[in-house]
């Protein structure tokens, strides 16, 4: 389903609902791609990416995380 709204299988995307019934979802749907870059610079295109979480510090949102399958 997720290929159809962001063009990438294994995507992730944002939507929003007031009340959970009726879903909005902005333009640029794609919130996170499965290739992702590395603080080495290279790029990695994972099979798998899930389960995104967010980690606050200080009340500010400084890093997302997954649980990643390897890809070799």
């Amino acid at each position: 389903m997720n290929a159809a709204i962001t063009g990438e299988s294994g995507a992730g995307f944002y939507t929003s609902s007031e009340h959970g019934l009726v879903w909005a979802t902005p333009e640029n749907q794609a919130s996170y791609s499965r290739t992702l870059t590395l603080s080495n610079g290279e790029t990695v295109e994972f099979p798998k990416l899930e389960r995104p979480q967010v980690l606050v510090q200080n009340g500010h949102p400084t890093h997302v995380y997954f649980a990643a399958r390897n890809p070799e």
